[in-house]
């Protein structure tokens, strides 16, 4: 076979040694066999340019889900949440109802234990059942009632012993009890001499107690006064005493009275509205009440009020300050 080796034209004999294959094929680098065969390993060459980036393969399959890690370790504890305040506390019923939502302010309110007496216990309808016991709320903004539930709190410790109460008026004398049924007569006896007149006999011991009187129908509840009264045997601890924490009418105060109607030593009380100071007095001491009149001090709707009780010592031990419109 005639190929074209080393740009000549002959043919392959014993001997030859091909190097390689031209780009077209046909061309092959030839030693021929009589100039003396392949010399050394020459050096490496040098490195050639890079060639061009290959287009990007195709994404491969989804790996397995890797195992589970292990359970980490917990949190510290959370801080104790704040304490719930609520804006009043009391009886639950429709002027009460209607007070509230006059007013025009959110409220929060406690009912009291056997509280609700409403007439119609249906209405309003996000209140509806015996809300005695409960915390419940009104959104001014969306003009509706809620219950959070029956409110239950923690035990406190026992307090003191109050003082021994005056003696209690003496009762009703009860109804007679029915009359017994009459026994069978007796066998008639012989007749006896008449007798001397007997003695007047002692005075008959009082009857038992009657029943007590049912209770009277609880009064309507005012707000021409507002105040605090503190009794501490220990001795009337200073600091702020609210008695209002969130008005719900506007009203002017125009007479104060104070009185230590415990203890010895005196106090000093200051009036605050909306942490404001409005009215101070100093001095009040045991047996001398203070009364003033003429004031003029507002109380805004929805503001917050208290009295400030600053006592001389622990001897002090049970304050009275009102407000009077």
């Amino acid at each position: 076979m005639v190929r074209v080796i080393d740009k000549q034209a002959r043919s392959l004999v014993v001997g030859d040694t091909i190097m390689g294959v031209g780009a077209d094929g046909d061309t092959f680098r030839v030693i021929p066999a009589e100039l003396g065969g392949v010399g050394p390993e020459g050096p490496e060459g040098p490195a050639g340019p890079a060639g061009a980036t290959g287009p990007k393969g195709d994404t491969g399959a989804q790996g397995a889900d890797g195992p589970d890690g292990p359970q980490g370790v917990a949190g510290p504890k959370g801080e104790q949440g704040a304490g719930l305040v609520p804006d009043g506390y009391g009886i639950l019923d429709e002027a009460k109802v209607t007070a509230v939502e006059t007013a025009g302010l959110s409220y929060v309110y406690v009912v009291d234990p056997d509280g609700d007496d409403r007439s119609n216990q249906t209405a309003p309808v996000g209140i509806a059942g015996d809300m005695s016991l409960h915390i419940i709320r009104y959104d001014a903004d969306a003009n509706a009632w809620r219950d959070f539930g029956q409110f239950t709190g923690v035990a406190g410790p026992k307090g003191d012993d109050g003082p021994q109460g005056p003696q209690g008026p003496r009762g009703l004398q009860g109804d007679p009890g029915p009359a017994g049924t009459n026994g069978a007569d007796g066998a008639a006896g012989p007749t006896g001499s008449k007798g001397d007149q007997g003695l007047q006999g002692p005075k008959g011991d009082p009857g038992a107690d009657g029943a007590d009187g049912e209770d009277g129908t609880p009064g309507a509840s005012g707000i021409g006064l507002d105040g605090v009264s503190v009794f501490r045997s220990e001795g009337v601890a200073a600091g702020g005493w609210y008695f209002d924490m969130k008005a719900i009418a506007a009203k002017t105060f125009t007479k104060v009275y104070a009185k230590q109607f415990a203890g010895t030593g005196d106090f000093d009380f200051e009036l605050f509205i909306n942490g404001v100071s409005v009215y101070a007095h100093a001095d009040v001491a045991f047996g001398t009440p203070f009364t003033e009149t003429g004031l003029n001090i507002e109380l805004p709707l929805g503001a917050e009020a208290y009295v400030n009780i600053t006592p001389s010592g622990s001897t002090v031990t049970g304050v009275w300050v009102q407000f009077e419109v």
